[in-house]
């Protein structure tokens, strides 16, 4: 009841899935990879900022 295709893809559901087509994250939910590029698309690269503990103060 709580899944948007009637199935899971991770955890023991993944063993009844022969193959797939796509993003893998964006069958589970959000796709990631699609995201993470429109991100950039608009000036933000999530992926090469610094962590708040290596900023400099």
């Amino acid at each position: 009841m709580d899944k948007a295709g009637a199935y899971g893809i991770q955890g023991l559901g993944a063993g009844f899935v022969r193959e797939l087509h796509g993003s893998h994250s964006g069958v589970m939910g959000l796709p990631l990879f699609e995201t993470i590029a429109l991100l950039r698309e608009f000036g933000i690269d999530i992926l090469d900022r610094p962590s708040p503990a290596t900023e400099p103060s």
